[in-house]
């Protein structure tokens, strides 16, 4: 739980300083990290289940 609330108060920081100031000068490389965060997780998160899946049909008798 504690790497879901790290990986969500990061996600938020880097929306608002992404999107609050769009002319600020890095806010287009900061949306860019937060798509990039995104996808890692979502590549993390597709891992994990096919891991359970896997031991799952280990455990099928």
């Amino acid at each position: 739980m504690a790497m879901i609330r790290l990986f969500v108060s990061e996600w938020r920081q880097l929306w608002h300083d992404g999107h609050d100031d769009p002319a600020r000068s890095d806010a287009a490389r900061l949306r860019h990290k937060m798509w990039r965060k995104e996808i890692g997780v979502a590549v993390i998160a597709i891992g994990a289940a096919v891991m359970f899946v896997e031991v799952a049909k280990g455990f099928k008798l």
